[in-house]
């Protein structure tokens, strides 16, 4: 973080115009012994200090040499630690934590970890650096910038490192349906305003001495001479639309009649009602998801209060009476404990019912014969095999395991 952090400053030092200076010579002078503007001289665009160079040298290999450790021993790390698991394995796959995590082939787990969004950005942060080698030796000018304004994506990177970012992100995700709502009123808004102000302010096509090549005009803010309209298009009138209904408000294009100051009115009211109510619902999916973090912390800070307390006690069994009724990781994962056990048992019952009800129906059918073909004694009971017979001698039906407890009888017609 302390690299990414540098790397920044840096990087913002150098657009200074005290860290730059103008070069002696360069491949694309802007002024090349012009006898009226530079006789005898050759004037360059100002670059930054050599040092900036260096100090951005230094962060790229700083930053290539993790990218690559991470990307060649990801497959060789356990998928959570990876942080490649699914979205809902904790809370949906595996609430109760009895599940091993999922398992990847080598390949599989080092694209899923290539192709998350942070590491997506690592990537976009260093390559214009080693794409720059191929452009400075004769590719466009505009190019190499483009180039070096990808290096602002490196503060992103700080992300990795703070909760923030990631809280941030939660909210945002979470109130994906009210901002698309937005959206999509805010595209009919901005449409239909923008029209409607592009018919009313638009002029008058006129061709005259002041306009000898033709031009739509319309009348100035006081109303006393014929100006150039700025509405040339339903475009530009849909840039004037976003700019009034976010109540920014530049000045550059503003109505001058009645009417269009009007709508203009209204559209400024429409605006702030629009803005105001997926704001609230962003408010409250950023307070959800900053008190799910706070009880997480508090519950990692108990856990590892009780991992610390346990070790210092000789580390009791899970089930003594002895741990604390305030040791709160200890009493959850007895709980989940008691659940397992609970449900298990309730299974096991409820097979013995159905294997008795099935031995009990075969008996009070008339038509068979039963054999016992297998016993087996249990504790104090005893587990029976009977096999239901046709009247040609074949098995029709087979029960198992029915249990007999001391002084039980299951007899058929027979007996």
């Amino acid at each position: 973080m302390i690299v990414i952090a540098f790397s920044c400053t840096s990087y913002v030092l150098s657009s200074d115009p005290g860290f730059r200076n103008k070069p002696s010579s360069c491949d694309d002078p802007v002024c090349d012994n012009d006898p009226e503007l530079c006789p005898n001289t050759i004037m360059c665009e100002p670059v930054e200090e050599p040092i900036f160079e260096l100090f951005e040298t230094i962060c790229i290999s700083i930053f290539t040499v993790d990218y690559v450790i991470r990307i060649l021993t990801v497959p060789l790390m356990p998928s959570r630690l990876a942080n490649i698991l699914p979205a809902d394995w904790d809370t949906l796959d595996n609430p109760l934590g009895t599940k091993p995590d999922p398992t990847y082939s080598w390949y599989t787990q080092l694209l899923k970890y290539a192709s998350t969004i942070m590491n997506i950005i690592d990537l976009v942060a260093i390559l214009p650096y080693y794409i720059g080698f191929a452009t400075d030796s004769g590719g466009s000018v505009s190019i190499v910038r483009i180039l070096r304004l990808a290096r602002v994506l490196r503060i992103f990177k700080i992300g990795s490192f703070t909760s923030g970012m990631n809280l941030i992100a939660g909210a945002v995700r979470n109130s994906i349906p009210a901002m698309s709502i937005l959206l999509f009123c805010t595209i009919l808004g901005i449409i239909l305003f923008g029209s409607i102000i592009y018919f009313l302010e638009a002029g008058t096509y006129v061709v005259n001495k002041d306009f000898p090549d033709g031009a739509y005009v319309r009348w100035n803010f006081d109303h006393t001479a014929k100006e150039n309209s700025p509405f040339t298009s339903i475009l530009v009138s849909c840039y004037w639309a976003v700019v009034t209904s976010t109540t920014v408000g530049y000045g550059d294009i503003h109505p001058t009649s009645p009417m269009g100051r009007f709508l203009a009115v209204i559209l400024m009211y429409a605006g702030i009602l629009l803005l105001a109510l997926p704001i609230s619902v962003v408010g409250a999916a950023f307070t959800r998801e900053y008190e799910k973090y706070h009880s997480k912390s508090a519950e990692n800070a108990d856990d590892r209060s009780s991992v610390a307390t346990f070790k210092r006690n000789a580390e009791p069994p899970i089930h003594d009476t002895r741990i604390p009724a305030n040791d709160t990781a200890f009493i959850k994962y007895r709980e989940r404990e008691d659940m397992l056990r609970a449900l298990s048992e309730m299974s096991c019952q409820l097979t013995d019912m159905t294997t008795r009800v099935n031995a009990m129906m075969l008996v009070l059918t008339r038509d068979h014969e039963e054999v016992v073909t297998e016993e087996k004694f249990e504790g104090s009971g005893k587990r029976v095999n009977f096999t239901r017979m046709n009247s040609n001698g074949h098995p029709r039906m087979v029960s198992e395991g029915v249990e007999l407890v001391p002084g039980e009888n299951i007899s058929g017609p027979q007996g």
